[in-house]
């Protein structure tokens, strides 16, 4: 891993002011947002939050390892410092859903043999550089808009809260990524990779976030059709690419 210096001017930067902003973020506790434990949701609300919040645990350790690895592999000092911030985060969530799981269930579910895990954690570890931040960057935008749906599905319980501080991490991973991307994108020593892989990239993280099989519970729970969801989900990602002026296959 290189040492890399940073210039001044840097200083200026969208890059530089997303990792600034990680320092004024007001700090919270898990603990104290359970606190005692009182929920609005039924017995099956509970058992769902309680396996909710096990896989939390896990898919929040899976973007603390690539976040980790994008900021040792990075060139881009900015980037490194952003990507930092975080490493850190995640380490809360991964510690917050930890603690909700344990304190609502007395151990956290055994769902890390999945095969979704594996194969989220593995295409992450196997992935180019450019290709990781894609994922990664995409992968945090698709939790962010889950977490506006669990939000409203675990509402009544500290889960619900300790997502909403969560969700508010991630929109700031999403703009670390975004703000990278899109000088990447527009630099022409990346441009022949992104031109030849950039779309299958794509499409496989599309596939890594499952949602045929995500959006029918959720469609559920909420009362909304699963066609809708997906619509919703594809949205949303969409505009973020298109925002960061890159093309996306929904675009094509």
């Amino acid at each position: 891993m290189a040492l890399l210096q940073a210039d001044k001017h840097q200083f200026g930067t969208q890059s530089y002011q997303l990792f600034t902003r990680a320092q004024e973020r007001a700090p919270w506790s898990a603990r104290e947002l359970i606190g005692s434990g009182k929920t609005a949701l039924d017995g099956p609300g509970l058992e769902r939050a309680w396996y909710s919040a096990s896989m939390g645990y896990y898919t929040e350790q899976a973007g603390l390892v690539a976040a980790a690895e994008l900021a040792g592999q990075t060139e881009d000092a900015m980037l490194r410092l952003g990507l930092a911030t975080a490493v850190a985060d995640e380490a809360r969530h991964a510690d917050a859903f930890l603690t909700y799981a344990v304190a609502r269930g007395g151990d956290i579910a055994d769902c890390a043999d999945e095969g979704y895990l594996g194969e989220l954690h593995g295409t992450l570890s196997s992935a180019s550089y450019l290709e990781k931040c894609l994922l990664h960057t995409m992968l945090e935008g698709f939790a962010a808009d889950e977490f506006i749906l669990l939000q409203r599905i675990y509402a009544g319980d500290p889960l619900g809260a300790i997502i909403r501080f969560i969700r508010a991490d991630e929109i700031r991973h999403v703009a670390i990524g975004l703000d990278y991307l899109r000088r990447s994108y527009a630099d022409p020593r990346d441009r022949a990779e992104w031109d030849a892989h950039g779309i299958e990239w794509e499409q496989e993280a599309v596939e890594l976030t499952n949602l045929p099989a995500a959006a029918p519970s959720l469609g559920d729970l909420l009362g909304q059709q699963p066609r809708d969801l997906e619509r919703w989900f594809m949205r949303r990602h969409c505009a973020r690419m298109r925002g960061a002026g890159i093309p996306t296959a929904g675009g094509r």
